[in-house]
């Protein structure tokens, strides 16, 4: 876990093209999916990568990161107790919103 609780997991992977971070309700071959549920917590490893990810791979993107989320993407804060609430860099006082909180805060950072 990142110190901004953005992503849940810093990657490398893929060419030189542009820097993706995917939400943690994607699968990552290698890397377990926790769609930011402690429910999830001994989630095995996923075995394959999803279609999006594969296809930006396959098209040279640089995926960075697992993003952090609102808890099973169902809610409307971002607020999440087990992984932390994603901090916005340029409003840290301020709730991020939205399921896709760590994707959101990501792109400001």
């Amino acid at each position: 876990m990142t110190s901004d609780n953005i992503l849940i997991a810093r990657l490398d992977l893929g060419g030189d093209g542009p820097r993706v971070a995917v939400k943690d309700c994607i699968d990552i071959a290698g890397l377990p999916t926790f769609a930011g549920s402690e429910a999830l917590a001994d989630a095995l490893s996923a075995e394959r990568n999803t279609s999006v990810v594969a296809s930006m791979l396959a098209r040279g993107a640089r995926i960075v990161g697992k993003a952090n989320m609102h808890e099973l993407a169902y809610g409307v804060t971002g607020v999440n107790r087990w992984l932390g609430t994603p901090v916005n860099p340029h409003y840290p006082g301020l709730i991020p919103g939205g399921s896709s909180s760590g994707s959101a805060a990501a792109c400001s950072a």
